[in-house]
């Protein structure tokens, strides 16, 4: 408990020199940032009810690999974890092949995690990745989604690379033309058949590369397929740039969001130094926090009163918000298994 008291009483003396380097847009150190990226890891999206957080496909498997791969594994968990991933990046490497569409494969992957929603213990999950069948982009993105969100990951991803983009084989060399004797007009006309073939088979070509059908599609096809692709991964990118934005801002507040994890804690200590500070943290430092937009104050003393399953948590709160409330959940199951279990705040 002294070592309690000692953070928290180093977080609160923080609590103006983090307010100000806020303001004036300044980072804080490489560890706080760490430390977020970590807690990204206890994420969980309700598809129906729940504002859906799409992210590259690449962020998506950087932030499984830092989920399948902390050291606070056993070893051998930690071993087959490894074997597990490469098993998997193998399977995402096969979704761009150099020509031609992903070859027809099913990989199985199990790995070994720690609940964050049942106290830290070790949890294994399967997953079953396959390019069979009708639809292979949205099998991948389905049965992908349920791995990262059993993690406590966002399961929304899209693909920003090259998987399953129809690649057209290299163009064939083709013999040099005979000369032939023919008169004006035929000239003319097969000059028109060659213009004709050679716009066909740039339109093609550019449908192939955009990973669209191109055997039957027709300019205005095309330029309007193009137009919602690219619509999509505007919105995408959008919705990408206000999340991070978000992330730096809850960086920046961290040892205040830590700070408030922390009053169930500090409330056990019956001294009046201590409860001073419970009553500055439950006032001055959440209404601080919600001055930047969050709505945390009823989820926050949820938090306090021992909750600490996260999509009732969120649920209807703005994207800023959840980010927030995700964070302080995180201190607070860190809290949990740092100081012997689960420490309750009876709602005033």
């Amino acid at each position: 408990m002294h070592l309690l008291r000692r953070a928290i009483s180093d977080l609160l003396t923080g609590r103006h020199a983090v307010t100000a380097a806020a303001a004036s847009g300044n980072l804080l150190p490489a560890s706080a940032a760490a430390c977020w990226q970590h807690t990204c890891g206890y994420s969980s999206i309700k598809a129906e009810k729940e504002a859906q957080q799409v992210q590259p496909f690449s962020v998506a498997l950087q932030q499984l690999e830092e989920a399948v791969t902390e050291q606070l594994l056993p070893p051998d968990m930690l071993a087959s974890n490894r074997k597990a991933l490469a098993t998997l990046k193998e399977f995402a490497a096969s979704l761009e092949p150099a020509q031609g569409y992903p070859p027809a494969s099913v990989r199985k992957v199990q790995f070994v995690f720690r609940d964050p929603y049942s106290q830290g213990r070790l949890q294994r999950v399967q997953c079953q990745l396959k390019t069979t069948g009708g639809d292979c982009p949205h099998l991948v993105q389905q049965s992908l989604g349920q791995l990262l969100q059993r993690l406590g990951l966002p399961p929304h991803f899209y693909f920003d690379g090259d998987q399953f983009q129809l690649k057209a084989p290299p163009p064939r060399p083709r013999a040099p033309p005979r000369p032939r004797i023919s008169s004006p007009a035929t000239s003319a006309a097969a000059s028109a058949v060659d213009s004709r073939v050679a716009a066909l088979e740039a339109l093609r070509g550019k449908a192939a590369a955009a990973g669209f059908p191109s055997q039957t599609i027709s300019e205005q096809q095309f330029q309007e397929m193009e137009g919602q692709s690219e619509a999509s991964r505007a919105e995408a990118k959008e919705a990408a740039e206000a999340k991070a934005a978000q992330l730096e801002k809850i960086k920046q507040l961290e040892p205040l969001i830590k700070a408030v994890a922390c009053v169930p804690w500090l409330a056990a200590q019956k001294d009046a130094v201590s409860q001073d500070k419970v009553r500055m943290l439950k006032t001055q430092v959440v209404d601080e926090l919600e001055s930047w937009g969050w709505d945390l104050r009823g989820a926050v003393r949820r938090v306090w009163a021992g909750e600490r399953h996260l999509p009732p948590l969120v649920q209807g709160k703005d994207p800023g918000t959840q980010l927030a409330i995700q964070a302080i959940v995180y201190h607070a199951l860190r809290n949990d298994q740092k100081y012997g279990g689960l420490v309750r705040l009876d709602p005033e």
